[in-house]
């Protein structure tokens, strides 16, 4: 109990700064185009184009506590760039890309984060192609969009781990695009960027996707404009959205974070002139940005690491917290509240009584984060259950 303390005063700990800070590069040629996920505390990245193939499937593990990259178990598939990427509890999925023969391709690969392993799993059934996007949303994978030789794609899949299968749901309704971003915000899906071939358009259009109805909804755009080749990093409530390339191939560095009403906000911007085909992770609440093509068009292995901004104003109040069995909520009257896990899954969705008086004796210990919603009023807040 007292670790669980401990945990959660660094885990409330409010953020004023945005600065980013260098931290070790990845012990290899720099890439642009390959795959970064997290797990189990770890970040990883593998694939991806570094001047040749040589290396692509050497996969490394970053540790934060150490600020040291580690060689892992190598990815045994072919050699390729813009593959796609979901995690699921302890295992991450990598499907697709494009080979460094120069095909498409549709198979599926399962990291195992405890065994160091690998496993091929049943083919992706649609179309094989690169550059497609995946996500986690809640507990489930979601892949699609992306290029094949000739056009772009606009179908999207999701996939049952328990079965190894695919189903194809609704369609984006951003078009046929490729370098679509794509991560999970509360328990929705955010969707926004991204290109047509034919002929080449770049995409503004930004969508939510709702899992629990199949539905798909527009909202506001990314303020920067026209993108491609950016990079997406959610973290509990909120999502960092950075560089990527213009319809007019000028190389960008800004950084804007998404938070959980869908309002935009700048942030410093990465400390690179200008990049694209990065990618990264999220690990404790810090986001995590490297590799890519500068806009010298040199590839890098250097990395960055950005704390979450998190806003000072509360106007609702939990109390006491910790706590064991209740908390007492100031907030509007007949608040809801959405109890998730810190990595986003939904663990209940609650409703105070009049005495504003909220039970969580039901709830395992540990930390979750709270969303507190009013007529008038939306927040945020990180709660431990001791």
């Amino acid at each position: 109990m007292k670790g669980i303390f401990i945990l959660f005063l660094c885990f409330t700990a409010t953020i004023h700064a945005q600065t980013w800070t260098s931290v070790s590069s990845v012990p290899t040629a720099g890439r642009d185009d390959g795959i970064c996920f997290s797990l189990n505390g770890f970040g990883y990245i593998v694939t991806g184009y570094l001047g040749s193939f040589n290396e692509s499937n050497k996969l490394f593990q970053y540790d934060p506590n150490t600020n040291s990259w580690n060689e892992k178990a190598s990815f045994p598939g072919t050699a390729r760039q813009y593959s796609a990427v979901f995690t699921l509890q302890h295992n991450a999925y990598l499907v697709g890309g494009y080979s460094e023969s120069g095909q498409a391709l549709k198979d599926v690969w399962q990291y195992d984060g405890f065994t160091d392993s690998w496993s091929q799993l049943n083919d992706f059934p649609g179309l094989a192609r690169w550059h497609a996007t995946a996500l986690q949303i809640q507990e489930t994978g979601y892949f699609g969009m992306g290029t094949t030789a000739d056009s772009t794609l606009a179908d999207f899949w999701k996939y049952n781990v328990g079965l190894d299968s695919w189903s194809r749901i609704a369609d984006y309704p951003g078009g046929s695009n490729r370098s679509v971003l794509g991560f999970q915000l509360l328990n929705e899906g955010i969707f926004g960027e991204g290109f047509d071939i034919n002929p080449i358009t770049y995409s503004n259009a930004w969508f939510s996707y709702n899992p629990g109805t199949d539905a798909w909804s527009a909202i506001s755009p990314l303020p920067a404009g026209l993108r491609s080749y950016g990079t997406a990093i959610s973290t509990d409530f909120s999502a960092l959205i950075s560089a990527g390339m213009d319809q007019n191939s000028i190389f960008h560095n800004d950084c804007y974070i998404l938070d959980h009403t869908k309002t935009w906000k700048a942030v410093d911007p990465l400390p690179v002139s200008g990049i694209k085909g990065a990618k990264g992770f999220a690990l404790n609440g810090n986001f995590y940005i490297g590799s890519g093509l500068k806009d010298n068009l040199t590839r890098t292995s250097e990395f960055y690491k950005m704390n979450v901004p998190v806003s000072t104003i509360q106007e609702s109040q939990l109390f006491p917290n910790p706590s064991k069995d209740y908390f007492n909520l100031i907030s509007e009257p007949n608040a809801k509240v959405s109890v998730f896990s810190v990595g986003g899954l939904l663990v209940q969705a609650l409703k105070t009584n009049d005495a504003g008086f909220l039970e969580i004796r039901q709830l395992p210990v540990g930390l979750y984060v709270c969303l507190v919603e009013g007529k008038n009023t939306s927040e945020i807040i990180k709660i431990a259950r001791l």
